[in-house]
Order: structure tokens, then C-alpha cells, then sequence
């Protein structure tokens, strides 16, 4: 069964592969179908492959994937075969067969989590050299130097604040601490942690396991943006604590991986995470402005996720203490 969504394309996706392949294909069925991703598993003479098609705004996805591995030398991103700009789709073959959040089924493995942790930030670190390949080929720009005017845009964008129902009250009342924000910016811009290729969307949901092998693979890199390393690390923290029950001990662990070797001094630390953990509210709703305006698409389902991020970056700049 397939989503009726994507009813007008579904035939000449079918087509195009089989063009590529040059081959009967023996199954196809669906894996995922949302307003910005319709994913079918194709199979051809005993293969598993991946046929994805997005919306336009997102078909950076093929772009990145290819320089990661073609560029950086990162095996442990999808490997596309074939893309059609015209279809906004593209073939890769299988990288895993479960997502983490499948394999953990309701039970965090920290130690399978530190491990995609450990490749995601090897690919941050990695792009450095690539930053203007990426910003030329599209990827949104959020360079640490102009997030707090991404800050004062985001609370300016009377689209995103309806459509989220931002209360005028508290939108004011944001507006009124960009000056605390600035400060907590210059804190971290001190540091001179250099800006990187980041996932806007980093999470255990993005990582796949070979069950086979063991091997990870880090997958969707249409949601991506040149911005500060600790941002994004920071929101896949947040995501993860809000899905899976932590013990102290295995969020100290999550905590410290995330903030390792990036040099930060150690009688800065503390401030460095409260602070991180502030912006980084602020990152998870830009992520989510980026994708709505990529899609075209409200996402009305979505409001209360970024309500909920907004209270806490109020509570937590609010109760901010050097």
C-alpha cells in the first residue's frame, strides 16, 4: 500500500529506476512517507536499494552525501547511485537495515549512541575545510558570528510566530533579552571553536545500524547548516532526553562525549554547558523555521515542540548565572 500522497509521481519514480537499473524490478514497497520525504525499498535481482524523493529545497540531500564521500572520504553516509534533479529523487543502496531508535526499541544503548556520536562529530571536524563548497551548494548559513541576528529574524518571522501561536506577550518578551543573548554569544565565540557542516537534525532516528556488522552510517543530510559544532550536539541531547529515561550516570557519559575535544578549559566548563544548552533552544527552532520554509509545509503538529523549546530557553536565560 502506498501513500496517496505521492500518487502523481509514485509511477515515474518506478520508471526513472528502472531505467537506471536496467533491470526488472522484483519488489517495491514503502518505508517512509511524509510531507518532506516519500522513501521506497526497491529490490533488484536479490538487492535491496533506496529510492527517496523530497522536495526541491531539500535535494541538497544528494549533494552533501556525495562530497562527504567523494570530498571527505566518509564511507559512513548514504552512497548515491543515480539522482534526478527533474524527480528530486535518488537511488542509494542499503547502509543498515534499522535505524537506532528501532534497534534501541524504548532502551537507550549509550554506548552504540557514543559511537554515531563519535562519527558525527569525525564529519564535523572533517568539513572545516569545506565550509564555502557547502554555503555555494546551498546549505543554510547560521555562523556562529550571525546567530543572534538569526535569534532576532526568527522572532521577527510573523509567519513562523502565528503559525506556532507565540503569544505577542512572550514574543516581547524574547525580544527584550537579545542583549543577554549577545553576551552569552560573545562567551562562546571566545572559545574560537571553528563553524562546521552540522545535521540540523542529528538524532538517533538519523543514525543506522548494519545489524549484520555492526557498522553505523549517518543518514538525511537535507537538513543541514554551517554553524557551531556544541549547537547541534547539544540539540541531539536535548531530543534524547526528552525520548529515552536516563540514569545520571549515562547522561554525565552522553554529556562529556559531546563536549570532548573541543577545548574547552576546564574551569570553563560548567559555564560553557549551561550556556550551550541555552542557545542551543534557540538552534532546534531555527531547525524547525529552516524546514518548514524549505517544504512549504506549517507542520501545525509541530507548534507545541517549539512552545515547549521557547518556555525553556525563557526559563533558563531567565535564571542565568555566570
Amino acid at each position: 500500500m502506498f501513500d496517496p500522497h505521492y500518487a502523481h509521481i509514485h509511477e515515474h519514480l518506478i520508471n526513472w529506476s528502472a531505467e537506471y537499473f536496467k533491470e526488472d524490478i522484483q519488489t517495491v514497497s514503502q518505508i517512509n512517507a511524509t510531507r518532506y520525504s516519500y522513501v521506497l525499498k526497491i529490490n533488484v535481482q536479490g538487492n535491496d536499494y533506496y529510492l527517496k524523493h523530497i522536495p526541491k529545497k531539500l535535494f541538497i540531500e544528494s549533494l552533501i552525501s556525495n562530497h562527504l564521500r567523494n570530498n571527505c572520504g566518509f564511507k559512513s553516509v548514504p552512497e548515491i547511485l543515480a539522482s534526478s534533479e527533474k524527480l528530486s529523487c535518488f537511488i542509494t543502496k542499503s547502509c543498515g537495515d534499522k535505524t537506532l531508535r528501532q534497534y534501541f526499541d524504548g532502551q537507550l544503548n549509550t554506548t552504540l549512541m557514543l559511537e554515531g556520536v563519535a562519527l558525527y562529530k569525525s564529519i564535523q571536524r572533517a568539513s572545516v575545510h569545506h565550509i564555502e563548497a557547502y554555503l555555494i551548494q546551498g546549505v543554510a548559513d547560521w555562523r556562529f558570528s550571525q546567530f543572534p541576528a538569526l535569534y532576532e529574524a526568527l522572532l521577527d518571522d510573523k509567519a513562523c510566530i502565528d503559525a506556532w501561536e507565540i503569544k505577542s506577550a512572550q514574543q516581547a518578551y524574547l525580544k527584550q533579552k537579545k542583549p543577554i543573548f549577545e553576551k552569552l554569544c560573545s562567551k562562546i565565540e571566545a572559545l574560537n571553536i571553528p563553524d562546521v557542516l552540522n545535521h540540523t537534525d542529528f538524532q538517533d532516528n538519523n543514525i543506522v545500524i548494519d545489524t549484520m556488522s555492526g557498522n553505523l552510517s549517518i543518514i538525511d543530510w537535507g537538513e543541514v547548516s554551517i554553524g557551531h559544532p556544541l549547537l547541534s550536539l547539544s540539540s541531539c541531547l536535548y531530543g534524547l532526553s526528552d525520548r529515552y529515561k536516563f540514569t545520571p550516570q549515562e547522561y554525565k557519559e552522553l554529556e562529556t562525549m559531546l563536549f570532548d575535544g573541543w577545548d574547552i578549559p576546564t574551569q570553563d566548563f560548567e559555564d560553557i554547558r549551561v550556556i550551550i544548552n541555552i542557545l542551543g533552544q534557540i538552534y532546534y527552532v531555527l531547525a524547525f523555521q529552516d524546514l518548514i520554509k524549505r517544504i512549504e509545509y506549517d507542520f501545525p503538529n509541530w507548534k507545541v515542540r517549539v512552545q515547549t523549546a521557547l518556555k525553556v530557553f525563557a526559563e533558563e536565560i531567565e535564571n542565568y548565572s555566570p
